[in-house]
This record gives C-alpha cells, structure tokens and sequence, in this order.
C-alpha cells in the first residue's frame, strides 16, 4: 500500500490549539458576520477579494477590531500592512494601526487597533494574491493559497483578516461573487459551495479550506454530503478513490450512528519535491509533490484517518497536548479498522499497516517523552508532533484487549468510543479524567494504571491477546527509519543531524537536492539505500547511505492463518 508523505499537522484540534483558538456552536443570539468572496482576474484567478461586515462590534479606540496570524507554524501569510485594508462604519472610515503580538512556540498574531470608537456595523474590504512558492518552499501545513491550473487553492488562516472578538459565536454567512472572474469559474469551501450559513466562531473561516476557478469534482450535487475538489490533474482515479472514501465515510457514519455528516476533500499539487496532509473542520485537504507516484486509488489511509476526526476527539476543553492521543489514537485506530470493516482493506494490509504503526512508534525519539514534554516540543520537531499517533494508537490496542478481556469479550474500545460520542452530543464534557472513570467501570483500577503510564511516555507493551484471534504479538528488534535531514525540504538539505548516516555520507547543510531516491520506496525495506544527487559550490556530488538508525527493540504482529476473517472481530 502507498505510504504517502505527510506533514503531521492533522486534526482541526491541533490546528485550534496552535492559533489559541476553540470553535465551538453558538446560540440564536450572536452577532451576524458576513462573508463575500471575490476571485478576479482575466485569464486566471490573480487574486481573491474578502468584503465583510461585522454587526456592530463597539470596538473602543485603541482596542484590537480585527486579527490574523502573520505566521503560523513556519507558514507566512498575507499579514496585511493597515493600508492595504479599508474599514468604514456608520461614521465614516476608520484608520487602523498594526500592533504585533509576542511570539509563541506556534507563530505570530497580529492585531489591528481602531482609531476611535466604532459605530454600528462595520464593513471591511482587503485582498491578495496567491503566495509565490518554488522548489525551496517547504512542504506544510498546507496553509498558504497557491496558483492552481488557473485558480487558487488554501485555508482561510492565509488570507482571512477576522474580528479579533473570537471568544464569542458569529451568525456567519459566506458567499460568492464571480462578476469579475473568468467565465466558468466555481467556487468551494469545507462546508460546501455557494451561499452557505453557520453560527460558530470566526476562526471557523481561517481554520477552512477554499478552492476557486475551474474546478472538478467528484459529485457534481453541490448539495452531497461528501465531495472532493481538485484543480491540478490527479495522479491517481479520482472515481475509484472517491468511491472508496465514500464507502468508508458511510461505514464510520453508520457506527457513530451520525448518517448526516458531510465531509470534503482537497486536492492541490507541489511544485516541489514531497506531499503533506492538514486536517480542518469538515474537511481535509492533501498535497502531492512531483517525485510522488500513486497507486491508482490514491491515499485511502491518509483520508481515512482525517474522516475519523469528525467522531473522535475531547470536548472537556483540556490542553491539546494532553488530550491528542484520543484524537490522534482513535483517528490512526479507526481508519483501519473501518476500513477492514468496510471491506477496503484486506487483512494482509491491515497487518503491514498495524506493524507500520508500531514500528514508527517503538522507533520515534521521542517515545518516552510525556504528553506533556511532547506538546511541547511539537513546532520543533515533527517527531515530536507524531507522539500521540503512535502513543495513542497503542494504547487503544492494549486497552482493547484488557477491556474485552474483563467482560468476557462483552465490549470493544470502539464501544466505548461510541459511548463518548453519545455522552458528549447530549451535554457531558469529558475528558482524560471521564474516560478513565468510564473505562474503571469496567475494568478496575488497571484503568488509571495504564492512562498514567502512557501519559508518562512509559513503553507500552500491547498483551499476548492484543488482536487475538487473527493475529499474535511477537518482540522483536527495528532499525527506525533515518532520513537525517528535515524532511519538509526535499529540494534542500536543511536540519541536518550531525549523528546521521547521512552526515557521515558526506552530506552537508545547504546542498541543494538534484535527485533523491522516493520516500516510499525507503520506508518498508532496512536495507534499501538512499542514492542522492546534491549540488554544492557549482558542482554535483553523489551521496549515497542506510537511512536507518540504531535499532530498537519493539514489538509487531503476524497473522494467524487458520483463522477466518470473519472471526476477526475488529
């Protein structure tokens, strides 16, 4: 199976957490904030245009009225300079001034200071162009808008410029205006096309995707609940990977007993080496680089797991970082098992995607660090950021196996999962604390035991019936995979670990990347070599290494052959 590269920034929750924001449902008495959208250009889509009014805001002088990132994460955005934005109320226009926030661990906001008091409602207008990428642009979060086959494709975090008083609900309404756009052109948001209405926060526009121009679509129904977007031509068939994602969305929706979800995908292309994958709310949106080849139903998994956000995350309001392995965990465990149950993954992937897990979890540097340490760390090492996947993912297997063992094969972790879901759509809050009490309800205090060792960043050691019976637990020995370079840059070496393989190679800091062997082609074979092509002071040099460090000991599982699928039980 296709191991596509992924950034890891991958769950709306994470997304809300580095910018210090919530969304979150409102009531019937928020204020109304009106969103027009305005491509324009000739041939192409040069730019797009935002006009908005804020229902009387009463912003007082020299208090913050509106507010954007300026970097989120590694990614600028259009960080608007005050002239570059009109804002006019009842009376009259308003001057603005630019005020900086200080940096934190995730980026840079800032904050656009009124001149004087507003009056009544208040109408701002402000646009940009696509930002301008090339072969040294890095991967991801796939945050920026970017020039796509004649249209523009990205999150609104790039580009959007929003009431700073985010702490409350908006009645949100977003349209389009193509009067100044080429002929044909169409546009597409997470939470569908056209004119389109929501009460939740504003960050709810930023943390969303948009495309804009000629656009294909998987359904042409406007109205379907589930749909994928792409401008660029696709290197895999996008009707068979829709279908699939459909069936899989259909079978996940069933079980949380949620029919009515909706969910869009979004698809651009990089101009550069190397893909990447972001999670927002309803919606997903995933990059493929020019050195990607596909299998022809595209990245099943990297869309399951994000389709899985929708189900799986903690509404206690906790620290994302203590709270990711859940949302992460459940995503990894049950896009697998979906799809195994979905008929889309036969047993012997769902065994290499299993041993996949756990090797990237045994092998992370990372592993016993605390959620906390993790957290931490995440904008500094994407290692760091893939803690609560594996930690969580593991965690869920071992714990499945200790709660269908205490009642007697009577439940699942994914029952308890549905139960969560439940208890949370009827008003309960829960949390690290809640799940712990639920699942000791069950199982004793064997259930506070594992939660805190796992929190900790103890090993986790699945049981000798973890995935029994169709499959049994084995120890043994991994060498982790080691690019030695940060891998956000395929066309540049950066990052560079003095203790890698790589180093020893002959590898230096700033070399430009000529060629390299693919990604997926290292991942699944130890002792597959790295060939690379680099170009330094005008001349190229041939570096050739084992990307694998020192091993690790771990533990995988290998099937069971006498037993029948249907036995399985996932």
């Amino acid at each position: 199976m296709n191991k596509i590269l992924i950034t890891s920034i991958t769950a709306l929750a994470a997304l809300a957490f580095a910018a210090g924001t919530v969304l979150a449902a409102g009531g019937n008495d928020a204020p109304e904030l009106d969103v027009l959208l305005i491509p324009a250009g000739q041939e192409r889509v040069d730019e797009i245009g935002v006009e908005m009014r804020l229902e009387a805001p009463q912003a007082k002088a020299g208090e913050a009225l509106l507010r954007m990132p300026v970097r989120l994460v590694g990614v600028p955005t259009a960080a608007y300079a005050p002239a570059q934005v009109k804002v006019h109320d009842d009376e009259g226009m308003l001057s603005l001034t630019a005020v900086d926030e200080a940096p934190t661990s995730s980026g840079v906001y800032r904050n656009y200071l009124a001149d004087r008091d507003t009056a009544g409602d208040v109408r701002v207008s402000y646009s940009t162009p696509p930002r301008a990428v090339d072969s040294g642009t890095r991967n991801g979060p796939l945050f920026d808008i970017r020039r796509q086959n004649g249209g523009i494709m990205g999150a609104g975090v790039y580009f959007m410029l929003l009431p700073a008083a985010d702490e409350q609900d908006w009645k949100i309404t977003l349209d389009w205006d193509f009067s100044k756009a080429p002929a044909g052109t169409r546009g597409a948001w997470s939470l569908g096309e056209g004119r389109r209405a929501v009460t939740r926060s504003a960050s709810t526009l930023q943390f969303t995707y948009y495309a804009v121009g000629n656009i294909k679509s998987a359904d042409s129904d406007p109205e379907a609940d589930f749909n994928m977007y792409w401008l660029a031509d696709l290197p895999f068939d996008s009707s068979l990977l829709a279908s699939r994602i459909v069936r899989l969305f259909e079978t996940m929706a069933e079980f949380f007993e949620k029919p009515d979800e909706s969910y869009r995908v979004f698809i651009r292309s990089n101009p550069h080496r190397g893909g990447g994958g972001t999670g927002f709310y309803n919606s997903f949106a995933f990059a493929f680089g020019t050195d990607q080849k596909m299998e022809k139903e595209g990245p099943l998994m990297l869309l399951a797991h994000e389709i899985a956000h929708n189900w799986t995350r903690f509404n206690a309001g906790e620290e994302h970082a203590e709270t990711a392995w859940y949302s992460e965990g459940t995503a990894e465990y049950n896009k697998l098992f979906m799809a195994f149950r979905a008929g889309l993954l036969p047993r012997e992937e769902l065994l290499d995607e299993l041993n996949s897990m756990a090797e990237k979890y045994y092998s992370n540097p990372w592993l016993n660090a605390s959620s906390k340490e993790a957290g931490e760390n995440y904008w500094l090492d994407s290692r760091a950021q893939r803690v609560p996947y594996g930690r969580g993912f593991m965690y869920l297997v071992s714990t499945d196996a200790r709660l269908r063992k205490a009642t007697e094969g009577g439940e699942s972790v994914q029952d308890l999962m549905l139960e969560v879901s439940k208890r949370q759509d009827a008003g309960e809050k829960i949390g690290n604390e809640r799940w712990q009490e639920l699942l000791a309800a069950r199982m004793g205090d064997r259930a506070s035991d594992d939660f805190r060792a796992m929190a900790a960043g103890e090993t986790i050691v699945p049981p000798d019936n973890a995935l029994q019976p169709c499959f049994e637990v084995y120890k043994t020995a991994i060498a982790p995979f080691e690019l030695g370079f940060d891998r956000m840059h395929l066309d540049l070496v950066t990052s560079l670990e003095e203790q890698s393989n790589a180093r020893r190679a002959g590898l230096e800091e700033g070399d430009r990347i000529v060629s390299l062997t693919p990604l997926e082609a290292l991942y699944d074979d130890e002792s597959a070599m790295m060939e690379m092509v680099v170009s330094r002071n005008g001349s190229e040099h041939s570096i050739r290494y084992l990307p694998r460090g020192e091993e690790v000991k771990a533990w995988q599982w290998r099937n069971n052959d006498d037993v029948p699928d249907e036995r399985c039980g996932f």
